[in-house]
């Protein structure tokens, strides 16, 4: 384990949250883009409990609704699609830290983490947003 100082460490948790703000905004920007597609795909289950033919229309009320509904939505996409490359850099910032047996420890949390995470997002698109909709 290489010997750091307190500024070798503070540089290296710059480096890696400003890594982690490059990941996030590359890739709100990527979602602000697909926002239709995005909104598309979590109204779904919504159009599919209202049972309509023209499936139903969003109603915006005030001024600037439909902007904040949007930044929200790409902010909130940004966040879930790229954590996987941001829990990867976390990952590399704390793993120098720990033993060899500490980081074997850790590595099968992360691996079965990362799978209950997207059970997770699966069973709440499949199960509860059709359940609270109906």
């Amino acid at each position: 384990m290489k010997e750091m100082s307190l500024v070798e460490h503070l540089e290296e948790l710059r480096t890696t949250v400003i890594r982690v703000g490059v990941i996030v905004i590359a890739t709100f920007i990527i979602a602000y883009g697909l926002g239709e597609y995005i909104s598309e795909i979590l109204l779904t289950p919504l159009r599919s409990g209202l049972g309509s033919q023209d499936g139903g229309q969003i109603v915006y009320l005030g001024l600037l609704d439909k902007v904040i509904s949007q930044l929200q939505l790409a902010f909130w996409s940004s966040i879930l699609l790229s954590s996987p490359l941001w829990f990867y850099e976390v990952w590399r910032f704390i793993k120098p830290g720990l033993y060899d047996h500490e980081a074997k420890m850790v590595r099968p949390f992360l691996i079965v983490g990362f799978f209950l995470f997207i059970l997770g997002a699966c069973f709440a698109y499949y199960v509860v947003f059709p359940l609270t909709f109906d």
